[in-house]
């Protein structure tokens, strides 16, 4: 944030120091973040955030519960942002050298993000380049223990999708 700030401030057309402009969009964010968590969308020009919430209720009358539910925050560009677009000037480099990205890990049972793994049931990971190719012992999937530092291969078999954009291991 710091950077856009200075960078507004140096270019020109901010009426404000740096400091100042960043003191105010920490307000602003705050401020958001708030409504947001307060239930409200927030529609800025530049973007739009909503929260949702993911999970089944089994009734009309059923609350929150986290070990079933999620909420997330969803952001989209919005209509100042889209006429933005118009005056990007795009320049093809070349090809890009990048390795695998994963874009989320999905916990099939509690149907959370990024979050928890329920042991013994499916997790789906979705990105880039992800398919497992080879038989070197250091080619597969692999859970490490963060507290030993212990890594468990994946059995090839338990791969039951093993595609570039995503992986379903049992």
């Amino acid at each position: 944030m710091d950077d856009i700030c200075h960078s507004a401030a140096t270019r020109g057309g901010a009426d404000v120091s740096d400091a100042a402009m960043s003191h105010a969009v920490e307000l602003f964010l705050k401020e958001m973040a708030y409504r947001l968590c307060d239930g409200f969308a927030v529609n800025t020009g530049y973007f739009t955030a909503m929260p949702v919430i993911r999970g089944v209720f089994l009734n009309p009358n059923e609350t929150f519960d986290p070990q079933r539910h999620t909420l997330q925050f969803h952001f989209a560009q919005g209509e100042l942002m889209r006429r933005e677009i118009e005056s990007v000037e795009v320049e093809i480099m070349g090809v890009a050298e990048t390795g695998l990205t994963i874009g989320q890990v999905e916990d099939m049972k509690s149907r959370t993000v990024n979050d928890r793994l329920t042991p013994g049931f499916n997790l789906r990971v979705t990105g880039t380049k992800l398919r497992v190719v080879g038989d070197k012992p250091g080619v597969g999937i692999f859970f490490r223990e963060t507290a030993t530092n212990t890594a468990t291969k994946v059995d090839e078999g338990d791969i039951v999708i093993n595609n570039p954009s995503e992986l379903m291991i049992i």
